[in-house]
């Protein structure tokens, strides 16, 4: 049963800060009606414009079983994120977009 879910790569694209037409961010807010979701992104350099969603690190309060929405190409932002979810001794299912 998962009960959270965590958005890899919320922006527009790796690299840029934009969110507007983010296809992960829209559904990031559409999983949120169901499940606690949290995104992870360095891109997203001002957090107070994605508010509605918890940022992902090792203060964060998760625990359960966790869905791992990989929206990113940037591979350094899914290995940083797996290094805290293996930190913090949780179980995963991995969903990668873009394979």
């Amino acid at each position: 049963n998962i009960s959270s879910v965590i958005v890899v790569g919320l922006t527009y694209k790796d690299g840029s800060n934009l969110l507007v037409e983010s296809q992960s961010y829209e559904i990031a807010l559409k999983l949120k009606k169901d499940r606690k979701v949290f995104y992870f992104d360095p891109d997203v350099i001002n957090p107070e414009s994605v508010k509605e969603l918890d940022i992902f690190n090792l203060d964060s309060k998760v625990n359960g079983d966790i869905l791992l929405l990989n929206c990113s190409r940037d591979v350094e932002k899914s290995l940083m994120v797996k290094n805290i979810i293996k930190q913090k001794k949780l179980n995963l299912f991995e969903f990668q977009i873009w394979e």
